[in-house]
């Protein structure tokens, strides 16, 4: 059948273009979904896509209010559409839905807060099939292309057969997701140009149909039984959403085999677990959802009625192929992301690497998020967008030596995000629904300790997440190693190896500044290879009057130099207190507790002019631990955690932190990671080593 006429001037209602798919069809795909249902699913999980036109939504969470803003109380604004009410507890604003339905893409882009956006844009073919070819090299590698979705996609069959046609000339792999709700001369229209149909069989019992789908099958299973002998160059996937005490029994599993079993191109069944990611949509557009008491159906259930599946196919412990749509079954995610925190360490593209190459042998397909959750959630102002397909091109060709290629997070907390009016709001449930619009199963966060107490209260909402720890302080509890502590470390020790060489050379007393805000792993141990006379950690308080005096005991007309490290977070004492450069005291009279890189080192400096002998001079090295390349250690920790991550999930568990236990990988629940530091024991063999090799620690020892 050929396309319709004039097909690039053709326009559809576009709700949303997704890339880097694999749930829908082979290889990686874009899938493109169109606007309007003819079924009303009491689950359904996508309420913004049964409305044939775009619509508008209302995010109450973004409403800075009347006294702040109140642009949309008045004109151009429909009159009465959007009000705030007599004596509400704050002045955001509220919607009158009938009114309001008016309100187009002209009126929503004139909320500054983005609190007004529509579902749903008009596109041409031409339009839709520009963004499809971005990923046109993916497409030939992996033998992907375009999925039509909705909706009912075939609710517009003149747009739809056009984009599938200009994707066969293009020479992309098409496929459709269809409840086949539609007259038969649709289906004839669009099914020519299809390579593979996933169709769903919500219910077989036609009043159980009507009763949770709004009308009953008769019309659907006569289109699916003719497609099948119609079109027996197509392959066609059935697929059931499984909602326990609805469908979700084996009655219902056995009466689809029934019907699919006697056609051959029916090469697969699969099972889509019910989720409540969508439920948030429901109040976007002023709804009510009605199936609010229904959960997620047990792995014991899911694995049991999958059994039955393999069984009949022929399969015998699971096809690699077959796919469990959902989250959190052992052995069944299919699409995950990465992303990393706030703050750069050394060897960032390693984690990236190990993770794709071990999710890759999986056949699962890998994401990256830009920098923290802003890709995900403003993936408008990245060129190439938001997300990004952590290839086999892309993995082979990163450097382990360079820095990472996602960024990271500004640090912004997503339970508490600015406004830029001065207040917070939370997008916590806007990153989870991002993450299911996006189809990500579970999402593996390189993170320090701000970044791991934000996942696993994401985990508590539902997110499904494994944490690699990285910290340049090896401060993560939990973990032997924290990603990039080694190439820290080797940095500083190096930078250290400078300073002494200087302060011998000048014959004067250097104090080096070194990372280490809660815990002093890099101090001591740069302390103990650089030949230290001093190390001043947090754990350790330093008596300043104490330190002067063992320094002017190893000085001496022969050896009048010296070297003091002091980590960031250094407990530093003076008796009687004097005033110093920097920010005022804190806590009882005669403590000084010096945050903030250069403080610490200018603060002891100050306090040992004058009471040793020789000229004292302050420097850091803080800034240039943080970068660098990462060493042999941290690139082949980096590739283990990654490949860990991806091990973890494979094992069905999430909500945990990989962790390094020499010579072991393993994990730890995020609960024994959160809110707790690792620091430096005062029985540890680095504080014997450093005792034993004269190097002062404070007052405590």
């Amino acid at each position: 059948m050929s396309s319709p006429v004039n097909v690039s001037a053709l326009t559809g209602t576009v709700l949303n273009i997704q890339r880097y798919c694999s749930h829908d069809g082979p290889g990686i795909r874009t899938n493109v979904f169109l606007k309007g249902c003819s079924l009303r699913c009491k689950w359904c999980g996508n309420p913004e896509s049964i409305a044939p036109k775009p619509e508008l939504s209302y995010d109450a969470r973004k409403c800075t209010g009347r006294e702040a803003c109140g642009v949309c109380l008045k004109p151009p604004f429909p009159e009465g559409a959007f009000f705030v009410p007599e004596g509400a507890d704050d002045d955001k604003v509220k919607v009158n839905w009938h009114l309001a339905t008016g309100c187009d893409q002209a009126l929503a882009s004139l909320c500054p807060t983005g609190a007004l956006e529509m579902f749903g844009k008009k596109m041409t073919v031409d339009e839709v099939l520009a963004e499809v070819e971005k990923d046109e090299s993916i497409y030939r590698t992996s033998g992907g292309g375009i999925t039509l979705s909705g909706g009912e996609c075939m609710l517009q069959p003149d747009f739809s057969a056009a984009l599938l046609a200009g994707a066969h000339e293009r020479g992309f792999n098409t496929a459709i997701e269809t409840a086949c709700n539609v007259p038969w001369r649709f289906v004839e229209k669009v099914l020519p140009h299809v390579d593979t149909m996933l169709h769903d069989h919500k219910m077989t019992i036609p009043e159980r149909h009507k009763k949770w789908v709004g009308v009953d099958n008769k019309r659907i299973l006569e289109n699916f039984k003719k497609a099948y002998e119609t079109f027996p160059d197509v392959d066609f996937i059935a697929r059931t959403p499984l909602i326990p005490g609805i469908n979700a029994d084996e009655e219902h599993i056995r009466a689809v085999l029934a019907f699919i079993r006697p056609h051959k191109n029916v090469i697969d069944y699969e099972l889509l677990p019910y989720h409540r990611f969508g439920l948030g949509k429901y109040e976007l557009l002023g709804e009510v959802y009605e199936l609010d008491d229904y959960k997620t159906p047990s792995d014991d259930l899911v694995k049991h009625l999958q059994a039955i599946i393999d069984e009949a196919f022929g399969r015998t412990g699971g096809k690699v192929g077959t796919m469990i749509k959902t989250l959190g079954h052992a052995g069944t995610h299919r699409r995950v992301a990465v992303n990393v925190g706030s703050g750069f360490v050394p060897g960032m593209n390693s984690v990236l690497m190990g993770a794709a190459l071990a999710g890759g042998r999986l056949g699962w397909e890998m994401l990256g998020i830009r920098d923290g959750f802003e890709g995900l959630l403003h993936p408008d102002r990245y060129p190439d967008g938001g997300l990004v397909a952590l290839s086999p091109e892309l993995v082979e060709n990163l450097d382990p030596a360079t820095g990472g290629v996602l960024g990271q997070a500004p640090r912004v907390d997503p339970f508490h995000a600015p406004t830029g009016d001065g207040e917070d709001i939370d997008l916590s449930d806007e990153v989870l629904q991002k993450l299911q619009a996006a189809h990500v199963d579970a999402l593996v966060s390189v993170v320090g300790g701000q970044g791991l107490a934000i996942l696993a209260k994401l985990h508590r909402k539902g997110l499904h997440t494994v944490c690699i720890p990285r910290s340049i302080e090896n401060d993560v509890a939990s973990t032997a190693v924290s990603l990039g502590f080694n190439s820290a470390l080797s940095t500083t020790i190096e930078m250290l190896n400078k300073a002494y060489q200087a302060a011998r050379s000048a014959r004067k007393i250097a104090v080096v500044e070194v990372p280490g805000e809660q815990a002093g792993w890099i101090a001591l141990q740069a302390g103990i290879a650089a030949r230290a006379d001093a190390v001043l950690m947090p754990e350790i308080p330093c008596r300043l009057r104490h330190l002067a005096a063992r320094l002017k005991d190893k000085l001496s007309p022969r050896r009048p130099w010296g070297l003091v490290v002091v980590a960031e977070g250094a407990q530093l004492f003076d008796d009687p207190p004097q005033p110093v450069n920097g920010p005022p005291s804190t806590g009882e009279p005669g403590e000084r507790v010096v945050p903030g890189a250069g403080q610490a080192a200018e603060a002891v400096a100050a306090r040992l002019r004058g009471r040793v002998e020789g000229e004292v001079f302050p420097l850091v090295v803080g800034p240039w631990a943080r970068g660098g390349n990462p060493t042999a250690v941290d690139q082949q920790l980096g590739m283990a955690y990654g490949a860990g991550a991806v091990q973890v999930l494979k094992a069905g568990r999430n909500g945990v932190m990989v962790a390094f236990a020499p010579p072991d990988i393993g994990f730890v629940p995020l609960a024994e990671a959160v809110g707790k530091v690792r620091t430096v024991p005062h029985d540890s063999e680095f504080m014997r080593l450093a005792q034993s090799l004269g190097i002062y620690l404070g007052t405590g020892l």
